[in-house]
């Protein structure tokens, strides 16, 4: 019988094959190689190996990344965040991703909204932010 798809064996591969597979599809603009994507490779790879090779490449390619969200930690949410300040391309995913970024990350939010670096609806992220935040906001407002 002859081997139709490699699909059927990635829960039998070991670690460096599915990193291999996962390289292959990286070379590829739609991210495949032969009938495997890069999403169905994910729930076999190591969290760790997600995040720092793919997670990490993807981002700086600009590349969609929400799907990796699930096989990922919070920081990845961070990393996310900071990246769209930095290439200003923050969208709506970020309102999602609040309840998840930590401290220093909302900061930073609010600091580039205030530099008018991103245009945001501020108000969505009150829930999430620290007294010292919101301060900063206060005193922008009265100040204007």
């Amino acid at each position: 019988m002859k081997l139709e798809s490699i699909k059927s064996i990635l829960p039998f591969l070991d670690d460096d094959d599915l990193i291999k597979l996962a390289l292959k599809c990286l070379e590829n603009e739609d991210r495949t190689f032969k009938d495997i994507s890069l999403k169905t490779l994910l729930p076999f790879l190591d969290e760790d190996f997600i995040y720092d090779k793919l997670f990490k490449h993807e981002l700086k390619e600009n590349k969609d990344v929400s799907y990796m969200f699930p096989f990922l930690d919070d920081d990845a949410y961070d990393d996310y965040v900071l990246n769209s300040i930095k290439n200003n391309n923050f969208d709506e995913k970020i309102y999602s991703m609040l309840p998840f970024l930590d401290d220093e990350t909302l900061s930073k939010i609010v600091e580039a909204y205030l530099d008018d670096e991103i245009d945001i609806d501020i108000n969505k992220l009150y829930p999430f932010l620290d007294d010292d935040d919101i301060k900063k906001i206060f005193k922008k407002v009265i100040e204007k």
